[in-house]
Parts: C-alpha cells; sequence; structure tokens
C-alpha cells in the first residue's frame, strides 16, 4: 500500500517503468532468489500497479509475462508465475478479476503439476482467486472449471475439481450463487472410475463442509458426506441425525449446500418415514433464514419435491409437506411463488381425486397462515365463492379448505368465522355425499378450536340447523351441538378444578365381585 501511494509521486514517476522491470524480473525469472525473494518482488509489482492502475498491466505486458513463465519447462520459474498470481489477486482483490478468467489454464495446469510445491501454489492462488471474486466473475468462471470435469483427461478433471472446491472460500452472496450449481457436480464425480478424481471430489466436498458456520450442521459433516457418497445406504441415517438436532443458528449457504441433495434424496424415496423426515429438516432448517437468497436458488428443485408428496396417501406425509412448505414461503417471500396459488386452487377444482383436493387445500391452508391474516382475507371470497360452485367436486374440494384452515391459524381465524359459518351449514345439506362429509369435518374443526372461545357465536346457528326443512342440516346440527356441549362442559370441569369422585380403597373385591 505504501508503494502505490509513492509511485503516484511526481518524483518517482519517471522510475515507474524501471521499478516494474527490476520487480518482474526477481518475480518471474529463473534463478532470481529464494522463495521469500520472489514472493517480496511479486508484492512490489503489485503495489505498482495498484498505484498505475491497472493500464499498467498492458503496458509492461505483465500477463504474457506470466503466461511465459507458467508455461516453463523449469519448475521454479511456474511457482513464481503462480506465486504472482496469488498476490495479484490478494493485493488488487476485485480490480484484477477481469484477468481471472484467461488465468483458469494456468491455476487448473498448476494444480495438476507433479511438483508438490507447484501445486500448493496453485491451491494458494486459487483460494486468493475464489475469495475476492465477485458474482459476475463467479459467472465467468464457472463455465470453464464445468468443462473442465468433461475432460477425458483425468488430471485436468482432477485439477478443475480442486479448483471447484476452492469456491468454499468466496464470499457469502458469491457461495449462495455458486454452491447449487458445484455440490452436484462434485457429487457425480464421487463415482469416477479414477479413484484419485474420486478421492479429490471428496476432499473438494469436505473443503465445503469445513466453512460452513452453522456448529450445529458442521458436527454432522462427515455423515453428510457419507450420505452423498453412498445415497441408498446412508441417506436414512444423516435425515435422523439432522431430525434429531436442535437447531438454534441460521442457516448458510454451505451447510445448505451439503443438506440440500440428501433432503431430495428423502422427498423421492418411496419410505413414508423418509419423506416425513426430509419435509419436517426442510420446514426447520427455512425458519431459520437470515439471508433468504440462500434457499432461493433450491426452489426450482425443492417446490416441484414438496408439490409431489402434498399429494402423497397418506395424511401424515400431507400434514408435514404442507407444514414445510408453509415454512419455506414465509422464510423466502411469496413473490418468489409465482403461480403457486393458482396451482392450489387448480387443485381444489380436481375432479375424482380426493387425495389431491386434501393435499391442495392442506398445503393452501398452511401458505395462508404464514403469509398472515391480510393474505387471508384477500382470498377468503374466492373461497367461499367455490362453496357454492355448480360442480360437486368443486364444492368439496374449497370446503375441504375450512377443515385445516381454522387449525393453521389459532385464534386469528375467529374473525372468519360470520362469513364461513353459514357456508359450512349450507354444505351440510349438499345432495352429494362428499360435499356433505368436508362440511361436517369443517363443522367439527370449527366446534373444536372454537367451543370455547366463541360458544355464544357457535350455538345460535347451530340452534337454527335444528328447525331447518331439511334432515340432513338437522342431523348434522345435532351432532356438532352434541360436540359442542361436550367440549363447553369439560372445559368447565377443568376450570372449576371438578374431578370425578374416587372409591374408596378401604375394601377391595374378591375375584369375580363388581366392585361398586
Amino acid at each position: 500500500d505504501c508503494l502505490a501511494t509513492l509511485v503516484t509521486l511526481p518524483a518517482l514517476s519517471n522510475n515507474v517503468n524501471k521499478l516494474t522491470s527490476k520487480c518482474l524480473t526477481k518475480a518471474l525469472k529463473q534463478g532470481s532468489g529464494t522463495y521469500a525473494q520472489r514472493k517480496g518482488a511479486s508484492f512490489g509489482l503489485a503495489g505498482i500497479i495498484k498505484g498505475c492502475r491497472l493500464i499498467h498491466v498492458k503496458r509492461v505486458g505483465l500477463m504474457g509475462s506470466l503466461r511465459e513463465a507458467a508455461d516453463s519447462k523449469n519448475g521454479a520459474s511456474r511457482e513464481s508465475a503462480l506465486i504472482l498470481l496469488e498476490v495479484l489477486t490478494t493485493t488488487l482483490g476485485s480490480l484484477f478479476e477481469p484477468y481471472l478468467v484467461e488465468c483458469i489454464d494456468v491455476l487448473l495446469s498448476g494444480l495438476g503439476d507433479k511438483d508438490t510445491k507447484i501445486a500448493k501454489a496453485a491451491d494458494d492462488a486459487s483460494k486468493a482467486m475464489m475469495a475476492t471474486v465477485t458474482e459476475h466473475g463467479v459467472r465467468q468462471i464457472l463455465p470453464n472449471l464445468l468443462e473442465g470435469l468433461d475432460d477425458s483427461n483425468w488430471r485436468t478433471k482432477e485439477s478443475a475439481i480442486v479448483l471447484l472446491g476452492s469456491m468454499a472460500y468466496c464470499s457469502a452472496k458469491q457461495l449462495a450463487a455458486s454452491l447449487p450449481t458445484v455440490i452436484p457436480q462434485l457429487m457425480e464425480c464421487l463415482h469416477d472410475s479414477q479413484s484419485r478424481v474420486a478421492s479429490t471430489a471428496a476432499a473438494s466436498l469436505r473443503r465445503v463442509g469445513g466453512v460452513i458456520r452453522n456448529p450445529e450442521i458442521s458436527q454432522h459433516v462427515d455423515v453428510l458426506l457419507k450420505a452423498l457418497k453412498a445415497p441408498g445406504l446412508e441417506t436414512e441415517n444423516a435425515l435422523e441425525a439432522l431430525l434429531f438436532t436442535r437447531f438454534v443458528n441460521s442457516v448458510d449457504a454451505p451447510a445448505l449446500a451439503l443438506i440440500f441433495p440428501i433432503l431430495d434424496r428423502g422427498l423421492r424415496e418411496r419410505a413414508t418415514s423418509a419423506k416425513m423426515k426430509a419435509a419436517q429438516i426442510v420446514g426447520c432448517l427455512a425458519s431459520l433464514l437470515n439471508d433468504a437468497a440462500v434457499m432461493r436458488p433450491y426452489l426450482p428443485i425443492l417446490v416441484p419435491r414438496l408439490k409431489e408428496t402434498l399429494m402423497d396417501p397418506i395424511p401424515e406425509v400431507r400434514s408435514t409437506s404442507a407444514k414445510a412448505l408453509g415454512s419455506v414461503v414465509k422464510g423466502v417471500g411469496e413473490e418468489h411463488f409465482q403461480g403457486l396459488f393458482d396451482w392450489f386452487l387448480e387443485g381444489l377444482r380436481t375432479e375424482g381425486v380426493e387425495v389431491e383436493r386434501a393435499g391442495s387445500a392442506q398445503g393452501l391452508s398452511e401458505v395462508l397462515a404464514a403469509l398472515g391474516i391480510a393474505r387471508v382475507d384477500e382470498t377468503m371470497a374466492t373461497l367461499l365463492s367455490g362453496t357454492a360452485n355448480a360442480k360437486p367436486y368443486v364444492r368439496a374440494g374449497h370446503m375441504m379448505v375450512f377443515v385445516f384452515l381454522p387449525h393453521t391459524m389459532g385464534q386469528s381465524f375467529q374473525s372468519f368465522l360470520p362469513r364461513v359459518l353459514p357456508a359450512v351449514l349450507r354444505g351440510l345439506a349438499d345432495d352429494h355425499e362428499s360435499v356433505r362429509v368436508a362440511s361436517l369435518r369443517s363443522g367439527q374443526t370449527l366446534v373444536h378450536s372454537f367451543g370455547n372461545s366463541c360458544l355464544m357465536q357457535l350455538l345460535p346457528a347451530l340452534q337454527d340447523g335444528l328447525d331447518s326443512e331439511m334432515w340432513r342440516i338437522r342431523h348434522s346440527s345435532l351432532l356438532l351441538i352434541g360436540d359442542l356441549l361436550m367440549r363447553a362442559a369439560t372445559h368447565h370441569l377443568q376450570r372449576s378444578g371438578t374431578t370425578r369422585p374416587k372409591v374408596p380403597n378401604s375394601k377391595k373385591p374378591n375375584a369375580g365381585e363388581v366392585e361398586e
């Protein structure tokens, strides 16, 4: 930094080119000195360029000299080129980024060098590069690295894997943008026929795991890596380890990058337990997001998976998936789920398949509850109009929402009772059994959720149902009043502390006798 300031002074302006040439010679030329001398000259050269701006790179032909040294047959020259590249990247930061793309092949050849000193210098340079690269730079570099994974030469592939693993040292924003693409590619390389490629891929994944900031997840890195290597055998173990972890800290990009492939596999499993565990973990992680951008890259895969599990024939799977989807929408933001509400409403109108209507109703209820009472108020008119639709399966689907929505919203749903209760009572007299069943379940949900707090609001409406001309409404109203009175009586006994009297134990009945 001092040299960068000094070279801008008029007294040194005439000697800048001479000083540059001297530093360049000491930094790159064969036999120019020890490792410390070459690195010191590299720092001097970087300071001059920082003071004279990037135009000085072209003026002195720096990149040509660096590439010439990198292509040299002399090992010291190749090492010097990588040392200079590391120092330039560290000192100039993102200012040097335009030249990084053309240096990727230099890094790849250095990482694959048989000389351990050169490979170490290349590794240090790659870490420095990834620590300073911007999101635009990542987009420029990543295609070249991914192309290296398809190379027929295993050494080139191995070098590309090492450089991809160095992306673990990117900033948090760049990690969130790059790891969703990088991790699946590294996972494919775990099963490469060349053992060194597979072991390097495992080491790169471990490097990603080493920068996880979440302490609850970092303790499970070994379990996660086993699940990535052998998903058919270890996925269930990894899901159990995560499920029984008490998460307190927020989830960062490296943690989610390692976990998401396991969650994706769990949601696709045929076993009910795996799907439920994966969905439960998704919901938990979504609620711990400090930065929603960490999860956004995974939405194109995650949302379709949760939609599939919402249509599972097992009610428990549907329930867990609905809660997970609600947590994800709340954590990431509704604006990133275009078309989701239309998909829910379309599911409520599905003919013939009750499971799809139930899954859509439960998913919609959880998402609405997560977004708040204002969003529920906006959607309520659409839901109530659906309960009066001419098609019976549409009426049943929309009525099914009120089986779940009061439970998910809790006491917040109380303000909607005057609008919902008439629709439920009307559905009890419907000609089609599916609508009547859905209406009765909705009525039971209302009684169980608000029987104590809104007794005087529910009871008159149900009493009016006893005077209806339609026997179905009279029958259903009677059932609901029975539930309501039982709930009110139980609540009263609990509040008053009244308990059932116990029989004295002074005399025990003999065998065959009935105790009074």
